[in-house]
């Protein structure tokens, strides 16, 4: 088992100057057993510590992470991370390993703040010829397009809703969304979509937020009874287990006519210029 306890890193240097990134990552049976409360008392100690090391900057929010002695602290459209002293932070992303979620991202999310318009994330080469994909279990976009880009989604995925939007500016891309779940929350949202009339919309409804989806029965807790009643889901197993079999253990994963893949949320350009590359 890791000794996350020896995670925390001094980090001296503001963001745009040092760029540490630092990836923590958490078992679920570590969390159980080292877990502690954290007593409204720490919070306001911890915040005290920090004003008198940086007295000219404003704490917007500060609460405990799932890593006992790891606090989140946002300033301004700033995340890090500090320890219950004060004296330490992480400037980084915290990444839940058992359930594959980027937790930094899904917290910036929440709180409104866009991701990067790229993050690339380095996965094992290999090739997936396009014809072995899942048969008729993607929603397609941009039918007819010059180029073919199959994505690998999760719902709940911050960086795939944000390649989706890049993805609707690029209209000669013929995308192919293959939907998977990673985490539990995601299974009712998708099986909802799946099972809508137009499936484009429903995908769209549902990755923009929950109050979008709730107008196609998308409430990330339940399915609508409209949506879901008489409809077969099978394609749902059909391309987990295909993500499965290929290693696919986190998205959006992204593969090209060719067969190369790719993994992480890509700029316009990269994707434009790396789907030329399958025509050379």
């Amino acid at each position: 088992m890791m000794n996350f306890s020896k995670l925390v890193v001094g980090a001296t240097h503001a963001r745009q100057r040092a760029r540490l990134l630092v990836s923590l990552f958490i078992g679920a049976s570590a969390l159980t057993a080292m877990s502690f409360p954290v007593q409204a008392g720490d919070i306001d100690a911890l915040r005290t510590a920090l004003k008198e090391k940086m007295p000219s900057t404003e704490i917007t929010s500060l609460r405990e992470t799932p890593v006992p002695g790891l606090f989140e602290m946002v300033t301004g459209k700033n995340l890090f991370y500090v320890d219950q002293s004060g004296s330490y932070s992480i400037i980084g992303t915290l990444y839940n390993l058992t359930t594959h979620e980027d937790m930094t991202a899904g917290r910036l999310a929440e709180l409104g703040y866009a991701p990067k318009e790229e993050r690339a994330v380095e996965v094992p080469s290999q090739s997936i010829p396009w014809d072995k994909l899942p048969k008729d279990a993607a929603i397609v976009e941009n039918a007819g397009g010059k180029y073919k880009l199959a994505v690998f989604a999760d719902i709940n995925c911050p960086y795939c809703q944000r390649l989706a939007d890049i993805l609707k500016g690029l209209p000669e891309v013929e995308v192919h969304t293959y939907l998977i779940t990673l985490w539990q929350r995601s299974i009712a949202p998708t099986k909802a979509v799946l099972c809508a009339e137009d499936k484009v919309a429903a995908l769209h409804a549902a990755y923009k937020n929950q109050e979008a989806g709730k107008a196609v029965g998308l409430t990330g807790k339940s399915t609508s009874p409209e949506l879901t009643e008489n409809c077969t889901t099978d394609v749902l197993d059909l391309t987990t287990a295909f993500a499965s079999l290929h290693g696919i253990s986190g998205t959006p994963f992204l593969v090209r006519s060719d067969g190369a893949t790719s993994a992480g949320l890509r700029s316009k350009a990269f994707l434009i210029d790396w789907l030329k590359e399958a025509e050379q």
